[in-house]
């Protein structure tokens, strides 16, 4: 796609650009933004026209070219303008309308009862002057592969199909949803880019035969140990990471950054069910929420702006993997001071701080309405 890098700061401007040939030759998007003195009225305005041969293309390429579309969109930087001009200004949610429904009208009405675009009346009737709209943070909580996937035989990395309701026996946990099974040892299961870096960013579930040198490496280093303790030989990460995989309420996740053809771990994780977790017992919990422990073991990947990135991806991944999730959690040493002001950055709060018996311990919590999607 050409587009520009950044948006001006211009009382007006339009952006027309071509989408890639794979997609779509006869594609038309135009995108109007708009900044209105003094700067608390903000409009984007998204324009886009597909002309196919037949009703079924018509349909796909314009889910895929309007996905596509919002999905570099919003990947932009906001213009301050639209941010707010002065200190305590009101900030507006970012909100594109969608223009051009008189020529797709069925296209635009499949994209509404898909949930990728909202229409402005909600009623049965049709016919009325209607407004679609979407929002960037509603965008963020839609499964990619719904809409767009690269290739036929490309793995659907994020198709997600929810478990029905079904509740386990009462156990020493509690009684509890049934949970599906994590992703197999070594499989990718989050993929994104990140513009900033210039660096696609992945998480994969950890796999017992490749990965506890790196992790026998980072529980190692003074630095983690502080806060894991999980320091020692091979064979205590063997077992370590052993026991992870065999967790049912938990899987652990190696992060990787890869760019110019190398792909390079960079952290450890653990992503959980707060229901059968020990958290639990100290904090009020829902059925679907979930939680994650987190351990950068690299030191040329730290950094504000890296924390901020896989940590709002993190994020993203648990959001998406169950629409029911509302409420993400994290429980660290209260004394990780730089940590908890990261999470608060990136939208959480804390509840409360408790005493676990192996250290005090901070409540963060990150409501599924008040985050705003993933960092690029």
């Amino acid at each position: 796609m050409n587009h520009e890098d950044a948006l001006p700061d211009e009382a007006h401007h339009t952006l027309t650009f071509q989408h890639i040939a794979s997609i779509e030759q006869n594609s038309e998007w135009t995108v109007l933004t708009s900044f209105k003195p003094p700067y608390t009225g903000f409009n984007d305005i998204l324009t886009v026209k597909i002309s196919s041969s037949s009703v079924e293309s018509s349909l796909k390429e314009y889910m895929k070219s309007l996905w596509c579309t919002l999905y570099w969109y919003f990947q932009l930087p906001r213009s301050p303008s639209a941010i707010g001009a002065k200190p305590g200004a009101p900030k507006k949610e970012w909100k594109v309308e969608i223009r051009g429904a008189e020529e797709n009208k069925t296209e635009v009405y499949e994209a509404e009862r898909m949930g990728l675009i909202y229409n402005s009346y909600t009623c049965a009737r049709r016919g009325q002057t209607e407004t679609f709209y979407i929002y960037s943070k509603s965008f963020w909580q839609i499964p990619p592969d719904t809409f767009y996937q690269q290739s036929a035989d490309s793995d659907n990395i994020y198709a997600i199909y929810p478990h029905p309701l079904q509740f386990s026996l009462p156990t020493t946990n509690g009684r509890h949803p049934l949970r599906p099974k994590p992703p197999a040892p070594g499989t990718t299961f989050y993929k994104r880019y990140i513009p900033s870096l210039n660096s696609f960013l992945t998480f994969r579930t950890a796999n017992l035969e490749t990965d506890v040198p790196i992790l026998h490496k980072w529980m190692n280093n003074p630095r983690v140990d502080a806060f894991w303790g999980e320091a020692g030989p091979e064979t205590h990460q063997h077992e370590f990471l052993k026991k992870g995989l065999e967790d049912n309420h938990c899987f652990p996740v190696i992060g990787s950054w890869r760019a110019f053809g190398e792909e390079v771990p960079f952290g450890y994780f653990e992503i959980y069910w707060v229901k059968e977790d020990r958290l639990a017992g100290y904090t009020e919990t829902a059925d679907w929420d979930r939680g994650v422990h987190v351990l950068v073991g690299e030191e040329k990947f730290r950094g504000s702006h890296r924390v901020n990135v896989w940590l709002s991806s993190l994020v993203h991944y648990m959001f998406l993997s169950d629409p029911r999730t509302m409420t993400l959690m994290l429980e660290p040493r209260v004394d990780n001071e730089k940590f908890i002001s990261y999470l608060t950055k990136a939208g959480f709060y804390k509840e409360r701080e408790f005493a676990f018996p192996h250290k005090q311990a901070a409540v963060m919590k990150l409501q599924r309405d008040a985050w705003d999607g993933p960092a690029c």
